[in-house]
């Protein structure tokens, strides 16, 4: 993996192959990412120290286990499976990929992360893990404006963080990223940070979680 930065020319390109998700190189993705709860577990524990389900349960300590959550880029639906395991039970996802869906055992829907198709307040808690990185610069605000609108309380994500905007090239493995200190882009004056953690890497790549409150 290699680090670019954009001109024109390289980010229009770069925006045309979001649509890989869609396609066979969305599914051959879906198919590598752990199988199971304990599989994502170990894998964070192996290169953050720490569980995905704890780093959750600490992240997530004031929301109700009630709450109607919503992941956006959801793949074969693991991150959903982690919060079943925290006691969540009211859960459903949306991807890019077909295939993706079919394999989430979560109720789940062929969708894009810019026009979300649900009416406003929908989600208690709306939330990426991995996703908003993936997609392009110029459409990560009307991503981010779409996840707030669907949301009824609380935006919760998960993504890789880099001091300054980052552009990433994956090669084969999987469509490109750009990534960033998120917390300056996420947060607004009606939607504060209200807990932040960042897990550093054995790789060198942190991952910056994050949860927003709407103000009332």
């Amino acid at each position: 993996m290699k680090t670019v930065m954009m001109d024109a020319e390289q980010e229009r390109h770069l925006i045309s192959r979001v649509e890989e998700w869609k396609g066979p190189l969305g599914a051959t993705w879906t198919r590598r990412n752990p199988a199971t709860v304990e599989a994502l577990d170990a894998h964070y524990l192996l290169r953050f120290g720490v569980t995905r389900t704890a780093t959750n349960e600490r992240i997530l300590a004031r929301v109700p286990r009630t709450s109607s959550v919503l992941e956006v880029g959801c793949s074969a639906g693991r991150q959903l499976d982690a919060l079943a395991e925290s006691g969540f039970t009211e859960l459903e996802g949306i991807d890019l990929s077909p295939d993706a869906v079919l394999h989430c055992k979560w109720p789940a829907r062929v969708g894009d992360a810019r026009d979300l198709p649900f009416a406003d307040d929908s989600f208690d808690l709306v939330m990426t893990s991995g996703a908003l990185m993936h997609v392009p610069p110029a459409e990560k605000g009307k991503a981010l404006s779409e996840m707030k609108r669907v949301a009824r309380r609380w935006i919760y994500g998960c993504e890789m963080w880099t001091e300054g905007f980052l552009a990433w090239d994956f090669g084969d493995l999987m469509p490109p990223a750009w990534t960033c200190d998120w917390l300056p882009f996420v947060v607004s004056p009606d939607w504060p940070v209200v807990e932040s953690l960042r897990l550093e890497s054995t790789e060198g790549r942190p991952l910056q979680f994050y949860l927003l409150e709407k103000v009332a």
